[in-house]
């Protein structure tokens, strides 16, 4: 018997489900929102599409990204050119789309490593744009938000 006022598995699992669904539904609303070409101003209306595109621009602009890449290209320009900051951009892009995010994370990480000056600076940029995408208390971001901080500092 659970104590009164704790929260269970299923009730987690549900929050989880209902953020997952209001994500999806902003996602959806952000999809149509394109097909709009000219929303009339006010100020209410420009704060909720305003809202909704910084929750959801993060993550569809990845796929915006990748979906213009030629992946097999992308992997051996990676292969061949370590510390060329937009082939691993590329490489990392493709990584996350795939659900490999610790190793897209580790990939910019390298790069930010191998180089300094702009080059540096671009994949410190890039790598922070993918942070964007999850929650900032994602052990994977925290973790990589870290060896960043230490690369940097």
């Amino acid at each position: 018997m659970m104590p009164v006022g704790a929260i269970g598995r299923g009730t987690i699992a549900d929050y989880v489900e209902a953020v997952f669904i209001v994500y999806f539904i902003l996602i959806f609303i952000r999809i149509l929102l394109t097909w709009v070409p000219r929303i009339p101003y006010n100020r209410t209306l420009r704060a909720v599409v305003g809202f909704i595109e910084e929750v959801t621009d993060p993550y569809l602009n990845l796929f915006r990204r990748v979906n213009s890449y030629d992946e097999a290209a992308a992997r051996r320009a990676a292969a061949s050119g370590p510390d060329d900051v937009d082939a691993q951009s590329k490489v990392a892009d493709l990584d996350l789309a795939n659900g490999r995010i610790e190793e897209a994370f580790d990939r910019l990480l390298g790069v930010v490593r191998r180089t300094s000056g702009e080059d540096r600076n671009k994949a410190r940029l890039h790598l922070i744009g993918l942070f964007d995408i999850f929650p900032p208390r994602d052990p994977r971001v925290a973790r990589a938000r870290a060896t960043l901080s230490s690369l940097l500092f």
